[in-house]
């Protein structure tokens, strides 16, 4: 099985291959999944002349990305292999960020190209994510899963299938995984290589028709799965960090998809990963100060989902603490990219705030928002970002025409926040 993610976006955009690889460190994987985003905000941003002669080619090499990929189509999560060593087997695993990060990819592309199969792909990975916090304790991510492929939930060998689908069950999905099967396994992973549409083409059954086998096909395969015990379970070093990343791509998907109500799972998650927040210790370790980062940042996106006046007070002064720690620790501790991105993005929230938020509703709410003192701010290096802030008001007759007109076209650097200002305006 291929556990390494590569593929060309376009021709026009050679100059960094769409490469995501699950055994980079973690800032490398942060890295390319920004290149990723940047490239497709660069193609969005183009003369619509200039778009019509690539789409196409662009369309079809990602396409081509996400069903070379390992995706369990059943309960979702991109599955990487490796070999054990200690025990000589092939375990799997669905690596946390690295799918938190396609996630995220995925749900830009569909705004680029309006495919349904990018965001389905990435609502499915979140969904499960989002199901493993509701079975572990404290309600966040806390461990990562290494399987056998016969404890895998999306395995099955081919004798199951056959009892267990009819006919054209049994064939489109043998059009979806491409007959996908294992020398040293008698199982078969449930990963579609081909889209439902070319799948359904393959087999020469009509689209529609195909849709409903598929959703009968996929509730079979969930009742009966029956996954085995994990071999092997590792506990996160860095369960701040990777909870703080999920809460940021939920925001995504709650800004990017039709999704609009929060469920009470998500919920549950921002208010558990917001109390551990609150709950942490600082000390003198470059540890704390990249925690303080994750967790500035984080609020600032949360805000696009609930502007809560009392997060700015928190933002403000932890920006103070970022800041005052960075004098301290720069010439001891390695910043590292992702931290640098998100210090900046911190910065110019603080120094834009009351400009944006006086441009769209006057000057003098904007003082009363912002009534605590900002602090002094320390950039670390010149902003390397452009990013544009957004304020709308909650209540406006045209709230939805300007969200769907600023939506028009992707933009990574653009924040989007819904302030309620009648509500706000009495609480200042």
């Amino acid at each position: 099985m291929a556990t390494l993610l590569a593929t060309s976006l376009s021709t026009s955009l050679s100059t960094a291959a769409l490469l995501i690889d699950p055994f980079a460190t973690n800032n490398n994987q942060w890295l390319q999944k920004q290149q990723v985003l940047t490239q497709l905000c660069d193609y969005a941003n183009r003369a619509v002349t200039e778009r019509l002669n690539e789409k196409h080619s662009l369309l079809e090499r990602f396409e081509q990305f996400t069903f070379d990929q390992s995706f369990d189509a059943i309960f979702g999560g991109m599955l990487v292999s490796q070999n054990r060593s200690s025990s000589g087997h092939t375990v799997y695993s669905k690596p946390i960020l690295t799918n938190l990060y396609l996630a995220e990819i995925l749900l830009a592309a569909d705004q680029v190209f309006y495919s349904g199969e990018f965001s389905f792909i990435a609502n499915k990975i979140l969904d499960y994510f989002l199901e493993s916090t509701s079975k572990t304790e404290g309600g966040f991510i806390k461990i990562t899963e290494y399987s056998l492929i016969s404890g895998l939930a999306c395995s099955f060998n081919d004798r199951d299938l056959v009892n267990l689908l009819d006919c054209d069950e049994f064939a489109l999905l043998n059009a979806l995984v491409e007959d996908e099967n294992f020398s040293d396994e008698p199982y078969r992973l449930i990963c579609y290589h081909k889209s439902l549409k070319r799948a359904s083409e393959k087999i020469n059954m009509h689209f529609k028709k195909a849709q409903i086998v598929e959703q009968s096909m996929t509730s079979k395969l969930i009742k009966s799965s029956d996954p085995s015990v994990t071999c092997e379970i590792v506990n996160l070093d860095n369960i701040l960090s990777v909870n703080c990343a999920f809460v940021v791509t939920l925001c995504q998907l709650r800004l990017f998809s039709k999704r609009e109500k929060i469920t009470s799972t998500e919920k549950n998650l921002f208010n558990k990963t917001l109390r551990y927040m609150d709950e942490i210790d600082f000390g003198q370790k470059s540890s704390d100060y990249h925690s303080l980062i994750d967790i500035a940042f984080t609020r600032i996106v949360l805000l696009q989902i609930n502007f809560d006046t009392n997060f700015l007070a928190v933002i403000n002064s932890q920006h103070s603490r970022i800041n005052r720690c960075l004098s301290r620790l720069s010439h001891s501790i390695d910043i590292g990219e992702e931290s640098l991105y998100k210090i900046n993005f911190i910065n110019h929230f603080i120094d834009h705030f009351i400009e944006e938020v006086e441009r769209a509703f006057g000057r003098k709410f904007g003082r009363k928002l912002m009534k605590i003192a900002l602090a002094q701010t320390k950039k670390p290096n010149e902003d390397k970002e452009n990013f544009q802030w957004v304020f709308l008001d909650k209540n406006a007759l045209d709230l939805d025409r300007k969200i769907v007109d600023l939506h028009a076209k992707y933009d990574n650097h653009r924040f989007i926040f819904q302030i309620d200002y009648q509500l706000t305006s009495q609480l200042v």
